[in-house]
């Protein structure tokens, strides 16, 4: 029987020692949380849209389709590419692997930062009584719709067609004797 307070001291003692580690012990632990969460928080959050063209696979394929086109003619290697995007990272990450595509298809380009309202997502422009700037744009929205189809089989990315009036087309896209398209990449479209 335990009658003194040191009695009870003695006694105690070991689950007092056993409660100190176990203390120890969980603040150790939520220091590890702690850093765990500080970590997570300050990873890159990955975007919220899925980006199609972003795979290497993506990209050869893609970048093979339009060197195929231009070697059987479907393609006129001339036509002239000009990419606009708004300054989005959703806009701005498209563009980059567009690049990629472009450069290994041997095709030349510009690039510019929108001055004026882009159409959600994926466009490709051209005036609609150009047959030649419509060749090139068929050829290249039919490439968007094939590197961006998914497992199932279905297209990431609606018609990206935009045929416009010679009177509401950019100069850039005007009087192009082997044709021009505007590629354009606006604010992500929920996809």
């Amino acid at each position: 029987m335990l009658s003194t307070p040191d009695d009870i001291e003695k006694a105690t003692a070991p689950i007092r020692e056993q409660l100190g580690r176990e203390q120890a012990n969980f603040a150790e632990a939520q220091k590890e949380r702690n850093r765990l969460r500080e970590q997570l928080a300050a990873m890159p959050k990955p975007p919220s849209y899925i980006n199609p063209l972003h795979t290497e696979a993506t990209k050869w394929n893609a970048a093979y389709y339009l060197r195929h086109a231009v070697i059987n003619g479907g393609f006129n290697k001339e036509c002239r590419i000009t990419i606009v995007q708004t300054p989005i990272s959703y806009a701005e990450d498209y563009a980059s692997d567009l690049k990629d595509i472009l450069k290994v298809a041997d095709l030349k380009f510009e690039s510019r930062i929108a001055t004026s309202p882009v159409d959600k997502g994926i466009s490709v422009r051209a005036v609609n009584d150009d047959t030649s700037s419509r060749a090139c744009a068929d050829t290249f929205a039919t490439m968007l719709r094939v590197a961006t189809r998914n497992k199932d089989g279905n297209s990431l990315q609606d018609d990206p067609h935009r045929w416009l009036a010679p009177q509401e087309a950019p100069n850039h896209l005007k009087n192009c004797p082997s044709g021009c398209i505007e590629v354009g990449f606006g604010i992500d479209d929920g996809r």
